[in-house]
C-alpha cells in the first residue's frame, strides 16, 4: 500500500494527504496567495498556491486556485495540469470546483482558447453557438480599438438581445457609455447602437494581436477593433 501511495503522490493524484503533509502550513500559504490575488499580483499568488500544494499535495482548493491564476495569466499548461489532477481526485470538493470553473470569472480570459476549454470541460469554440459564447462568464467582453479612437472597448451582453458598454478615447482620455441591441448571424455579431449605428464583429483568431497562440476574439469588420472575453 505504501508503494501505491508513493506513486500516487508522485503523480499528484493522491486521494489522501501523505504522512508528511502540513495542512496548517498549506492553509497559511493559500491565505497569503489569496491576499496577493486580491491585489491582482497573480504571479506571486500562483507561487504561493504552489507552495501550499507542496505543503499538502491533497489540498483541493490550492490546486484550483493555481489553475485560476494560470487562467488569469493565459498560461494554459498549469491550468491543464491542475484540472487533470482535479478530475483524478475523488472528493466532493474537487467535483464542486470543477463545476464552478464553468462560470468562475477568473477563467473568462481563456474562454476562447480551446485547450483551456477542454480542460475546463467546455466544448470547442467551433462547436459552441456564438450567442452562448457571448453570454458565457457573465457576458463581459473587452478589447482595443486601434482606429481613430485608439482606446479601449468594454461591453456586456444580456439574454434577450440587450447590451451595454463603454469606449475609451485615447485622444481625450474619457470613457463614453452606450447601450445597444444585439443578434447573431452564424459566427457574426450584429450590434446596433441607437437607431441606426450598426457594427458587425466576426469570430476570428486574434492570437497575433493578443500575443497568445490560438486565442479567439470578435474582430470588427474594418479590422481596427477587437474584443475577447474579459473586463478592463
Amino acid at each position: 500500500m505504501r508503494n501505491v501511495m508513493a506513486i500516487a503522490v508522485m503523480l499528484g493524484l493522491a486521494l489522501v494527504a501523505p504522512a508528511d503533509a502540513d495542512p496548517a502550513a498549506a492553509k497559511k500559504a493559500n491565505a497569503a496567495g489569496m491576499k496577493a490575488y486580491k491585489k491582482k499580483d497573480y504571479e506571486a499568488a500562483q507561487k504561493l498556491f504552489e507552495k501550499a500544494i507542496a505543503e499538502d499535495p491533497g489540498f483541493v482548493k490550492a490546486h484550483y486556485n493555481r489553475a485560476s491564476m494560470a487562467a488569469l495569466q493565459a498560461d494554459v499548461a498549469p491550468l491543464v495540469e491542475e484540472f487533470a489532477w482535479l478530475r483524478a481526485a475523488t472528493s466532493p470538493e474537487a467535483a464542486r470546483v470543477l463545476a464552478k470553473a464553468k462560470t468562475d470569472a477568473d477563467f473568462r480570459g481563456v474562454a476562447l482558447l480551446d485547450p483551456a476549454r477542454a480542460a475546463i470541460g467546455l466544448p470547442p469554440v467551433a462547436d459552441t453557438p456564438l450567442d452562448a459564447l457571448l453570454l458565457g462568464y457573465g457576458g463581459w467582453w473587452a478589447g482595443v480599438d486601434e482606429g481613430m479612437m485608439e482606446g479601449w472597448i468594454e461591453m456586456q451582453f444580456f439574454a434577450g438581445g440587450k447590451a451595454k458598454g463603454r469606449e475609451h478615447s485615447g485622444e481625450s482620455g474619457e470613457w463614453y457609455a452606450w447601450s445597444a441591441t444585439w443578434k447573431v448571424d452564424g459566427r457574426t455579431l450584429i450590434l446596433t447602437k441607437g437607431k441606426d449605428r450598426v457594427e458587425t464583429y466576426k469570430l476570428d483568431d486574434c492570437g497575433e494581436s493578443m500575443g497568445i497562440e490560438g486565442m479567439g476574439c470578435l474582430r470588427q469588420d474594418d479590422g481596427a477593433a477587437w474584443v475577447s472575453p474579459g473586463r478592463h
